[in-house]
């Protein structure tokens, strides 16, 4: 076990994540068209929102009246939110799409990266783990790693923590996160209009 094998692997996935972040940037988020989705889709999931947020029930002296007209309320909004829902599936759908170029390159650079690190440290230990993994994690952390501690950890599982660790913290440092994707969300408080 080296500690400066540990090292060159999170300073290529360091690298890596600023690559294919910058790779996004250059395809998706410096582009109007990108914003434009994502404000659409922000403002079609307040419309949702508020829409769900409606009481629809109508109180008269305390009762609650199932007239026609409440009726036909009722329907209105469930067709509203309907096709609210539909806008929004378009939108995300057309966002994915306005993505899926640079997707495909970043996917191409992880696999090349990943191949030229598996070339390079494919039996080699990177890191002694504190605790041993469960056995359904030996072959992501004892990958092609000679002996029988499974405390040995090889270049993929230090890689792939070290990736998405750095690309999470770069996204967010830069603001490239979305919303609807971010995985713990800070609740939006509203202020009272004075």
């Amino acid at each position: 076990m080296n500690i400066f094998y540990a090292c060159v692997v999170m300073m290529v996935a360091l690298c890596t994540s600023l690559l294919t972040t910058l790779v996004e940037w250059i395809f998706v988020y410096r582009k109007s068209e990108y914003q434009e989705l994502q404000d659409d889709i922000e403002q079609i999931q307040k419309r949702i929102d508020k829409i769900k947020k409606e009481t629809i029930v109508v109180h008269k002296g305390g009762s609650i009246t199932n007239s026609k007209e409440d009726q036909k309320a009722i329907k209105r909004r469930k067709d509203n939110l309907t096709r609210e829902k539909e806008q929004l599936r378009v939108k995300n759908q057309e966002l994915s799409m306005f993505k899926m170029k640079s997707t495909i390159i970043v996917g191409i650079i992880m696999i090349s990266v990943f191949g030229l690190l598996n070339n390079v440290f494919d039996g080699r230990i990177v890191a002694k783990l504190p605790f041993e993994p469960f056995s359904l994690f030996h072959m992501f952390t004892h990958r092609n790693i000679p002996g029988n501690d499974f405390r040995d950890c090889g270049m993929l599982f230090i890689y792939i923590l070290a990736s998405n660790s750095f690309k999470t913290s770069i996204q967010k440092f830069f603001g490239f996160v979305d919303k609807s994707q971010s995985m713990f969300q800070m609740p939006e408080v509203e202020e009272d209009e004075q």
